[in-house]
């Protein structure tokens, strides 16, 4: 009745990578004020948590699942 395709899941995966990504940089903005809050690595950060991070744990899974 509710099936969900591969492409909704996957958008569903990365919607949760970008808002634990937010939510982990707040917390270290609030805690490191002077170097996270920087306007070079706001981007950055963003960039390697909802793109790269990913990307590596999907290889690292299908490195050790697919053996």
């Amino acid at each position: 009745m509710f099936e969900t395709s591969e492409r909704e899941f996957d958008l569903r995966r990365q919607y949760w990578w970008v808002a634990g990504s937010l939510v982990v940089y707040v917390i270290l903005g609030v805690w490191l004020k002077s170097i996270v809050l920087n306007w070079i690595v706001g981007p950055l950060w963003l960039f390697v948590t909802a793109y790269w991070l990913p990307k590596a744990f999907s290889m690292l899974r299908s490195f050790v699942f697919d053996r």
